[in-house]
């Protein structure tokens, strides 16, 4: 197959991202975010052949984004006189923990909060709403509903997708309710938490709707601790490769039928659709979506000639969608992973007629390298267990995820309970599976940052024994001198902090 790449894509979607961080680099005063605009245009000006490109795409992605910018904060100077009044409000999210604090404008002592629109005339206003407890109606809301309260108003500082945050003084009252769309994707999501953590409140029951919706309320710290150790923290939501399982699912079932190619692709974008609505159009899941699509059209259309093409289009038009975007880590992290998976495989020699461990070794190891210099620009530790940890998870992700979307649609259907039931928890077993894995290589040798002096260490270990791989006496003694290293570097530490009077 010959190989086929425009740069053009590339330097529209770099140049359109770039533009559209100028901007929020600008207006937050983020010198950190200028230094790598500067590296960026750098690059793009020393490989870039028609040197205009590049600065026109700058231009547009800085223009698009300070519009954008401009038209969301029109409504800044209604927040102050909006303020204490009964204002009507839709909702366009599902009630979430609180996983931040909003510093800089408001605290929230309540645990939960939901986005919504306030609805003045014409125009609407987006806002993060806390829910107390007293609010018990509204903490079960679903998207598209429309209530009304007597509402206190914030504006919100920095960049962000909402003006102000919001509180409601009184008990809210439903004015209309979700549209028979959302009730649907809501009863499905309910079904999928009743067979799961509600009645099982274990760390798989939780991590479940996770895999499969992106609804990870219920998921302790300790879960989610472990999976970001282990490198596993993708799967505590919805993710590209979670969505690109359930198309391939479809297809699978497609391929045992007569359906032609093009019908084919439609249902499996029609699927596509459905899920963003079920799952909530997020941010997130949109990017996922997003993600898993270019992976549809790169399988099942043959298209692997024009992949890197398709990714840096589908990257354009997502900034073009949503500006804010190009400051969001997750979408940093899934272009790189997804373009990881594209081009280091062919770059070994990956392809269909490899083994199936090669094939998927090979996957896990693309993604972490693709991805490992921006976890250390997000500060976060990368370890040595992402790449094992990874690969033996990934024979445990599709199972999960095929069955946890089976089940709920299973138990819509009258007197199929107990089937229902069944599938989950065979979902939940392979969960489980995942939660172990976590479990064990968190709390395992390689959960050794790669840029401490121990994971320098055991990469000089590392090379030595590659150099010297045909030599049986070397690696094992070096396995043993390791292996006898870091465990007296346990013992040491933990005698200290105990000697200190401190705990780990």
């Amino acid at each position: 197959m010959k190989y086929i790449s425009d740069s053009r894509f590339a330097v529209a979607s770099l140049g359109l991202w770039s533009g559209a961080l100028a901007w929020f680099a600008i207006t937050e005063r983020a010198n950190h975010w200028l230094f790598v605009l500067v590296v960026i245009g750098i690059a793009f000006l020393h490989f870039s052949h028609n040197k205009k490109l590049p600065i026109i795409y700058f231009v547009i992605g800085l223009t698009l984004t300070g519009a954008r910018h401009h038209w969301l904060h029109q409504g800044d100077f209604e927040i102050e006189q909006l303020s204490n009044q009964t204002l009507q409000f839709q909702i366009t999210s599902d009630p979430q923990l609180v996983a931040e604090r909003f510093s800089g404008s408001l605290t929230f002592e309540q645990d939960v909060f939901v986005y919504a629109d306030i609805v003045k005339r014409d125009t609407y206003l987006p806002i993060a709403l806390t829910v107390g407890e007293s609010e018990s109606d509204l903490t079960t809301a679903l998207p598209s509903s429309v209530w009304q309260c007597r509402m206190t108003l914030r504006k919100a500082i920095g960049n962000r997708r909402y003006l102000a945050f919001a509180t409601c003084k009184d008990e809210p009252e439903l004015i209309s309710k979700e549209t028979n769309l959302q009730s649907v994707a809501g009863t499905f999501r309910n079904s999928l938490a009743e067979l799961t953590y509600k009645q099982n409140p274990s760390d798989a029951a939780a991590l479940l709707p996770g895999l499969v919706v992106g609804d990870n309320q219920a998921q302790s710290d300790e879960l989610v601790r472990n999976l970001r150790i282990a490198g596993l923290g993708h799967l505590t939501a919805v993710s590209g490769a979670n969505v690109a399982i359930l198309l391939l699912f479809v297809q699978f079932i497609l391929q045992r039928t007569q359906i032609s190619d093009k019908w084919r692709l439609v249902i499996s974008l029609l699927v596509l659709v459905a899920f963003v609505v079920v799952a909530r159009p997020s941010p997130s899941v949109v990017r996922a979506a997003m993600m898993a699509g270019v992976t549809l059209l790169y399988w099942i259309k043959g298209l692997q000639k024009f992949s890197e093409d398709i990714l840096f289009l589908a990257v354009a038009v997502l900034l073009l969608i949503d500006p804010w975007l190009a400051i969001s880590w997750g979408f940093a992290l899934s272009v790189a992973a997804t373009l990881g998976l594209i081009l280091l495989p062919k770059i070994w020699g990956i392809d269909s007629n490899s083994s199936l461990p090669i094939k998927l070794s090979s996957t896990a190891l693309a993604a972490s390298l693709a991805t490992f210099p921006i976890l250390m620009a997000m500060g976060s530790p990368v370890t040595f267990a992402t790449v094992p940890a990874n690969i033996v998870a990934e024979f445990m992700v599709a199972p999960a995820t095929v069955l946890g979307l089976i089940a709920p649609l299973t138990h819509f259907i009258p007197g199929l309970d107990p089937l229902a039931q069944l599938i989950a928890n065979l979902a939940v077993g392979f969960a489980a599976a995942i939660v172990t894995v976590a479990s064990v290589f968190s709390n395992s040798i390689f959960a050794i940052n790669i840029l401490s002096a121990r994971g320098i260490g055991l990469i000089v270990v590392l090379i030595i024994a590659f150099m010297n791989r045909r030599n049986v006496k070397i690696l094992f003694g070096l396995f043993v001198i390791v292996i006898v290293v870091f465990a007296t570097i346990n013992r040491f530490v933990l005698q200290w902090w105990s000697m200190l009077g401190l705990t780990q």
